[in-house]
């Protein structure tokens, strides 16, 4: 499995964390946990499916809590799992 990139997008209060992946293997049931500075928390990943089940998207609400923070150039630790098997990525958005 590959985390092939990373964005965020929205306005503060509003922002959304999408991740795409592929793996050889085809997904059965994908999950990705999100480390972040603080303030910043996630909610659930909606996931999309695709390229026969070898391709995933993942669309996370992002938390800022309040003061208006935005998740642009934070560093963040991304672990996506699937069953077994998990690969952990390290990025700075905007980067």
């Amino acid at each position: 499995m590959t985390i092939r990139r990373a964005s965020v997008g929205g306005p503060a209060g509003q922002q959304t964390l999408v991740v795409e992946a592929h793996a050889d293997q085809p997904f059965h049931a994908p999950d990705l946990m999100v480390e972040a500075p603080e303030p910043f928390g996630f909610g659930r990943p909606d996931i999309t499916l695709g390229g026969g089940g070898h391709d995933v998207t993942l669309r996370l609400a992002v938390f800022a809590g309040i003061g208006g923070a935005v998740l642009s150039d934070q560093a963040l630790t991304l672990t996506l799992v699937d069953g077994h098997r998990a690969v952990e990525h390290y990025l700075t958005l905007g980067r």
